[in-house]
């Protein structure tokens, strides 16, 4: 897996967790290992050093801000996923939960590697390689801060 493809992680964390629904209702100790512990934990590395890296690109003069924020979005996902996840228990059983959030976190994710795209080679003009106070990922005027916080949303899963 290359670290280029945001799809290809997606693609393995929502399957891994999806399919440890299906580890827990057929009590398949192997499959649990397999599906969260390989699927989804190769899924969740790469998905985590996508948008970090990219980052890192894009605000070569802000990196620790940059970084920070979108790291502190894949710990503000797992703040929430805790409460949702006893909810969705309580509701619907423990391996429909697994299907719900395996689900969520396909969409959610697949959703959010179409906007992570590294800088192409003269991108980044030598002014905003030095001081990057106003240059976005979406093209809007908006600065490296306001950017990096957008990033940190998208990291949320």
């Amino acid at each position: 897996m290359k670290s280029s493809d945001p799809q290809i992680s997606s693609v393995c964390y929502g399957l891994g967790v999806f399919l440890t629904g299906i580890a827990i209702s057929n009590q398949q100790l192997w499959l649990l290992y397999l599906a969260y512990g390989v699927i989804g934990g190769l899924g969740l590395g790469a998905g985590y050093v996508n948008p970090v890296s990219t980052i890192i690109r894009w605000f070569p003069d802000k990196r620790g801000l940059a970084t920070g924020l979108a790291i502190m979005g894949f710990g503000f996902a797992a703040l929430l996923t805790g409460p949702i996840a006893q909810t969705l228990m309580a509701s619907f059983g423990v391996s429909s939960t697994f299907y719900i959030l395996g689900i969520f976190y396909f969409l959610v994710m697949i959703i959010a590697a179409q906007f992570i795209k590294k800088p192409r080679q003269n991108e980044l003009p030598k002014a905003v390689i030095k001081k990057a106070s106003h240059f976005s990922l979406t093209g809007q005027n908006m600065t490296a801060n306001t950017a990096a916080i957008m990033v940190g949303i998208l990291a949320l899963q």
